[in-house]
């Protein structure tokens, strides 16, 4: 006590308040991961939960948006909404959908045209794919649907699985065909002759570039991926001037970019460990499904499906009503949208892998009652 009483007040007040203040500290009820989905007080306030669970030191009282867990392989944390600043909440839902000259763009905005209202506005969010739709919908306050592939939700799961605990399904999408283009004349005529070959895998954050992470580990090929990262059109354009050899692309058919191509093929895609892994399917491109394909091409399919946050309370009448809307209005997509909307059934909810959101379940059940 003698060397207490020795001490500067200052000192002995400042070690009281810290004491007192770690007492506080201690009392104060902890943090921990919730066993399904945390309660939402606010549109955020899930994200923020989220955060909570992955690195108690971030969180910060006024932030709307936490940095999310380091990404998967092949994947770049999400750019939040073009032209918005940060911390600006847009009126409605943004819908991250993929590049303007792939499948999901187009048939977003399909939905934006029969769906989107005054009240409760639809934006189309551009994004690099599937990955990158994933770390939108977890971080980006603006984009609270995106269309991913089911590989893609595997393969983040994988890298994640609590990130992904709380991003769920509310529409079944259609299925995407892998794509393989090469050369016309080239003597790339299977997956195993792409050994060793220059292989365009797509951009960071895309469905393409999951996809084929998943084919090589399944199959045990080994390909030179190029280092460019280039976009659908880039990687059609890179095959027809002989600067790779082939050029995958992972989405709808038929794609834009392949249309545009000529001087091109599609190399078939088959191997006994593709036939059996659980999110792939055998499926053809069909003759005509670009101007240069004269035949039928073997190749595989994985289901696309509309996913949301796992938003408890909030956002409930929102999820319902777009969910509804897309079901009773797939006759007229299917007849004025982009022809894969004919591949769409929205009462085939069944068919998902993934958790489904249980507002979206709901809303489809309804509607099929009323069929």
């Amino acid at each position: 006590m003698a060397k207490l009483k020795a001490l500067p007040k200052a000192i002995i007040v400042g070690t009281v308040v810290g004491l007192l203040g770690f007492g506080v500290f201690k009392l104060l009820p902890e943090v921990k991961p919730p066993a399904t989905v945390t309660v939402a007080q606010d549109p955020d306030a899930d994200r923020r939960a989220m955060a909570i669970e992955v690195n108690q030191s971030r969180v910060r009282a006024a932030a709307t948006v936490e940095t999310p867990p380091p990404p998967s392989v092949g994947e770049t944390p999400a750019q939040l909404t073009p032209d918005v600043p940060p911390g600006t909440r847009l009126p409605g839902a943004g819908i991250a959908s993929g590049a303007k000259t792939g499948t999901n763009y187009p048939m977003v905005n399909d939905i934006i045209k029969v769906c989107s209202t005054t009240i409760y506005p639809l934006r189309n969010v551009v994004s690099t794919g599937s990955l990158d739709n994933i770390s939108k919908i977890y971080t980006d306050s603006n984009s609270q649907f995106g269309i991913v592939q089911e590989d893609a939700l595997a393969l983040q799961q994988r890298s994640d699985p609590k990130m992904m605990s709380r991003i769920v399904a509310v529409f079944p999408f259609f299925s995407v065909e892998i794509h393989a283009v090469v050369q016309k004349n080239s003597q790339i005529k299977s997956l195993q002759d792409m050994e060793g070959k220059r292989v365009a895998e797509g951009p960071t954050g895309s469905g393409t570039i999951a996809t084929l992470q998943l084919v090589k580990e399944l199959t045990g090929i080994k390909w030179k991926a190029d280092p460019n990262q280039l976009t659908q059109a880039q990687a059609v354009d890179a095959v027809e001037n002989g600067l790779i050899d082939v050029a995958f692309i992972v989405a709808g058919q038929p794609i834009q970019a392949l249309s545009a191509g000529i001087n091109l093929k599609l190399v078939p895609i088959e191997h006994p460990k593709l036939d059996t892994y659980k999110f792939y399917t055998k499926t053809q491109l069909p003759t005509g499904a670009y101007p240069w394909q004269g035949t039928p091409v073997p190749t595989y399919k994985v289901n696309n499906v509309l996913a949301t946050f796992a938003y408890k309370n909030e956002f409930q009448k929102e999820i319902g009503d777009l969910v509804t809307c897309i079901t009773k209005n797939v006759g007229t997509l299917q007849a004025t949208g982009h022809p894969k909307w004919r591949d769409v059934d929205p009462l085939d909810i069944d068919r998902v892998t993934w958790p489904v959101h249980p507002a979206a379940g709901a809303a489809i059940k309804r509607e099929a009652k009323r069929k």
